[in-house]
């Protein structure tokens, strides 16, 4: 009897967590679509910290991380959290996603170096 009480008190909780979780992903979704990478970080940590996690859960919340820092023009942070995913979930669809990213990213990261380096200019002679 206490085996089928508990099992049904815990059943409720199991699904409620996966119902939140859910929902804070599809936020999160939202929140990226509307450039708000504030909010996104908020809704993939509640996601993140609910229940059991799956691998691939955390792959995905990991690659919409990259993300928002790459909509936030903060390329080598964004192909930090890329390279994780690929290391940490190799077989993950994400980390395949995230391989192509790369690619864009470093091309990114290339053109803003090449804007934010100074004119060389030759110094004068003082005489």
């Amino acid at each position: 009897m206490n085996k089928f009480i508990l099992a049904f008190g815990i059943l409720p909780y199991l699904s409620g967590c996966s119902i939140l979780q859910s929902g804070a992903m599809i936020g999160a979704y939202n929140a990226i679509e509307e450039n708000n990478c504030m909010l996104a970080y908020k809704k993939l940590s509640r996601a993140g910290s609910y229940s059991e996690t799956t691998p691939a859960l955390r792959a995905e919340i990991t690659y919409l991380r990259a993300i928002c820092l790459e909509k936030e023009n903060r390329y080598r942070e964004a192909i930090g959290q890329h390279l994780y995913l690929i290391k940490t979930y190799p077989e993950s669809e994400y980390s395949y996603r995230s391989k192509s990213k790369l690619v864009l990213l470093n091309k990114n990261l290339k053109q803003v170096g090449k804007k934010n380096k100074p004119v060389s200019k030759k110094p004068k002679q003082v005489i």
